[in-house]
């Protein structure tokens, strides 16, 4: 998660957002307490404690364990998913999504929703 939060506060603008989202069905007091005591500063707190969207994710093929993370373009579509941990604040990863926002700022694409 402090990867996810580094990535975030080095990369996120109105074009690119680390969602990071809860899952957890049990301890639900927990999960901001979790991010406060892991220093996450930049992720905004997204959660399902139904886990409807792993299991969504789960039967269309995209996740079969935690953690799972799937890059999402402006059009909605998944780019890559990846399975497991990762240093997403590794200068590889930041490289890559630094190359696919130059990608998508080249086709000129509106901001995400939402976006300020």
């Amino acid at each position: 998660m402090p990867a996810l939060d580094r990535l975030q506060a080095g990369s996120g603008n109105a074009r690119f957002e680390v969602v990071a989202i809860n899952i957890d069905t049990a301890r639900l007091e927990r999960r901001q307490a979790f991010l406060r005591e892991a220093g996450v500063k930049s992720l905004a707190f997204y959660a399902d404690p139904s886990a409807a969207v792993f299991q969504a994710l789960k039967g269309a093929g995209k996740a079969s364990g935690l953690p799972t993370t799937i890059l999402i373009g402006p059009d909605g579509c998944d780019i890559g998913t990846m399975a497991g941990a990762a240093e997403w604040d590794s200068q590889e990863a930041t490289e890559l999504i630094a190359n696919i926002l130059k990608e998508w700022e080249n086709l000129k694409l509106p901001p995400r929703p939402g976006a300020s």
